[in-house]
């Protein structure tokens, strides 16, 4: 391309074929060969996407300052609201990423190994009763991650694992997310959130009421339990504004404070759980290599925090799960003021600047073959930047529940994977169900025996 400048694709001429672009890493590293890392989206400027980690290193902390969540953010507002760590910029943002950290720490991990332990078993009592027939694994990984981070940060036991009458929240939770996503496609959603127009605005407020509905019921409980071992989140937050001298929060801002955490502690880490088994049974080695590293190390002892963390082949295969698979496939931000990235692009103010984890995440400028499943490639390497591998984001915004989110799937496929061999029982595309997580369309069927039945 003789200069720096980046072309218009004219062929990219609807807001769809432009998401759909962001999607698709096949789509957008090919285009990214001859029009360079920075693509612009055909929107006189207005619209980039960027799939160069030089570039989203600038963005996400060199030039940080310049480029926020902004307006966009909103249409997630029946979810997490507009005062929550994932949706604010600026001082608003900052205290709520210090509360979200600070709930987060290596206590609360600590913690929910023993809780997560005691989820597990219920699972394991579950899947032998299904005593070797088919189950969805993907809807089971959802009720486990629920259960447990409900119990980490509430103290509550919502003892809904299994129970089909019990799973309302889930399900409008998940229909939500798919009717938020919608709105990337419309051009108009703002003036039909506001008003209520059309059935999926009309659709997505009895929805809310679901949500509402669960937030108020946790939060209650949690009120009426007067003597708990530990302090929970709902509590340290309103202790943490009152150091703060910051005013009381509303009942609205505490229902957006539980579902945030709670939406933010299931989809993520469930869909990468899902991933992981996946990929697992596409390659038993690799099953059969972590049972015998959990083996060793674990000598039969239920799993600590320290043992999980002493197991390298099964960190390396969590993580090239994750780069092939990751739970948010694609990020924005908006831009503050006029700005050029390292390729020479330039940003005009308010631009909106899309970068696609997914497609940095199997580029090959940055990866050896990065279509195949190899967790050698993470196996006893220093942990590659934020910026080449982009699942948890970079910079000031990192993914604050990292830690948590890794202990739950380290924990989760080491447990399962020692006491059973799964097999794919209907050979699953791995094709995705696209919302504002990337799990598997469909669910994922297996079925599971024993390990000393299977062998």
């Amino acid at each position: 391309r003789g200069g720096c400048e980046v072309q218009s694709i004219v062929a990219l001429n609807d807001v769809t074929s432009t998401l759909n672009l962001c999607f698709c890493p096949f789509m957008a590293c090919f285009i990214s060969l001859s029009e360079g890392p920075t693509i612009n989206l055909g929107f006189g400027g207005a619209f980039f996407n960027v799939v160069s980690p030089k570039c989203l290193e600038y963005i996400l902390r060199e030039n940080f300052e310049n480029y926020e969540k902004g307006k966009l953010s909103r249409s997630f507002q029946e979810l997490m609201g507009q005062d929550f760590a994932f949706t604010t910029d600026g001082d608003l943002w900052k205290f709520h990423r210090k509360i979200t950290v600070a709930l987060l720490n290596r206590k609360t991990v600590q913690h929910g190994v023993s809780v997560l332990h005691d989820k597990l078993l219920a699972v394991e009592k579950l899947i032998d009763d299904e005593a070797g027939g088919i189950f969805d694994f993907q809807k089971m990984a959802y009720e486990l991650i629920m259960e447990t981070f409900v119990k980490i940060g509430f103290g509550l036991d919502l003892n809904g694992m299994g129970n089909k009458n019990n799973s309302s929240f889930a399900q409008a939770l998940d229909e939500l997310q798919s009717l938020i996503h919608q709105r990337f496609d419309d051009f108009f959603w703002e003036i039909k959130q506001r008003f209520a127009i059309g059935k999926r605005e009309q659709r997505i407020k009895v929805l809310t009421k679901v949500i509402d509905k669960f937030a108020e019921e946790i939060i209650q409980a949690v009120k009426d339990q007067e003597k708990m071992d530990r302090p929970d989140m709902v509590s340290r937050y309103l202790e943490y504004c009152k150091s703060q001298k910051q005013p009381t929060p509303t009942g609205r801002q505490l229902r957006n404070f539980v579902i945030g955490f709670v939406f933010a502690g299931r989809d993520s880490t469930s869909a990468a759980l899902t991933w992981a088994l996946y990929e697992t049974t596409k390659h038993p080695h690799v099953a059969a290599r972590i049972r015998q590293e959990v083996n060793t190390v674990s000598h039969d002892r239920s799993l600590t925090l320290e043992m999980i963390q002493s197991m390298p082949y099964l960190h390396a295969t969590i993580m090239e799960s994750l780069r092939l698979h990751p739970s948010a496939p694609e990020n924005f931000r908006f831009a503050i003021k006029d700005d050029i990235l390292p390729d020479g692009t330039k940003i005009p103010a308010r631009s909106l600047v899309m970068y696609s984890i997914n497609t940095i995440n199997h580029n090959d400028n940055v990866w050896e073959d990065p279509e195949l499943f190899r967790p050698e490639r993470f196996f006893g390497e220093k942990e590659p930047s934020p910026f080449s591998f982009a699942t948890f984001n970079g910079g000031p915004r990192t993914c604050p529940g990292k830690s948590l989110a890794l202990m739950e799937l380290k924990m989760s496929l080491a447990f399962l994977l020692r006491r059973y061999d799964f097999e794919d029982a209907t050979g699953h595309d791995g094709d995705y169900q696209w919302t504002t997580v990337m799990s598997m369309r469909g669910g994922f069927a297996v079925r599971a025996k024993r390990v000393e039945e299977a062998s």
